[in-house]
């Protein structure tokens, strides 16, 4: 179960990143987090916060609870 987790999760947002990408539409700015998944979901967030803007966990954290 623990995988299916992750996969919904994790890669969810990786799959969103891919089609809006490859459809040239924006990124979305909210996502729906209130299902088993949504702990890697916000995971995976703080990780992109993290590479992408170079923020700090806690601050990552931050942005993502906003």
């Amino acid at each position: 179960r623990i995988k299916q987790e992750l996969l919904a999760g994790i890669g969810g947002v990786r799959a969103i990143r891919a089609f809006t990408a490859i459809e040239g539409r924006p990124d979305p700015d909210v996502f729906h987090m209130n299902e088993g998944h949504a702990g890697f979901l916000g995971i995976e967030r703080i990780r992109e916060f993290m590479t992408a803007d170079n923020l700090d966990f806690d601050t990552a954290l931050t942005v993502v609870r906003a």
